[in-house]
């Protein structure tokens, strides 16, 4: 058997907030951590079929990656890698914290930073678009890109990707991306 949960979005909510979700995660206490192309990341509380969404940050550059490492929510942007913190325990991000901002972001419209995985060594793994037509504009177009745990070094893992859309990394450090 397959089973499938259906999570409905706050279409309606008090900042007006499209809700184009491009990620979620887990908390380690059960919570659903969405991010959304928008701008925005969310904390979805679960009782039964009962959900409860709340906004806990935005104003991100189109964040499409989330992942939850020892309870903390990191996601990746268009232009950065960030740690949201919550400083003063009301639930809300006080804290953007920028983990890393080395690659290179272009105006073309394809140019998504997709995706957020990590190894076993707790490096941080992400794809980045390319413009439709070749022409390359930056050497991190169209590539999977690896940041250290620390954020201190980013290097380019793969390269020749158009539309990455998905991606994973296996219990044995295998990395998979899949591509348009």
């Amino acid at each position: 058997p397959f089973a499938t949960d259906t999570l409905t979005a706050p279409e309606a909510n008090p900042w007006l907030a499209q809700t184009r979700f491009t990620g979620l995660d887990f908390m380690p206490d059960g919570r659903i951590v969405v991010c959304s192309w928008d701008g925005d990341v969310w904390m979805v509380e679960t009782t039964g079929s009962n959900l409860k969404w709340r906004r806990i940050a935005s104003g991100m550059f189109q964040p499409l990656g989330i992942k939850v490492i020892s309870g903390k929510i990191h996601v990746t942007c268009r232009d950065q890698l960030t740690i949201l913190h919550d400083l003063n325990g009301d639930g809300e991000t006080d804290f953007y914290q920028c983990l890393n901002s080395d690659h290179q972001v272009t105006e073309h419209f394809h140019e998504f930073a997709m995706g957020l995985q990590v190894d076993a060594e707790g490096n941080f793994y992400y794809a980045k678009g390319a413009p439709w037509e070749p022409k390359v504009e930056s050497p991190h177009q169209g590539t999977l890109l690896k940041v250290s745990p620390d954020g201190k070094k980013l290097e380019v893992f793969a390269t020749g990707l158009r539309a990455p859309n998905g991606m994973t990394v296996g219990p044995d450090d295998t990395v998979l991306v899949s591509d348009n």
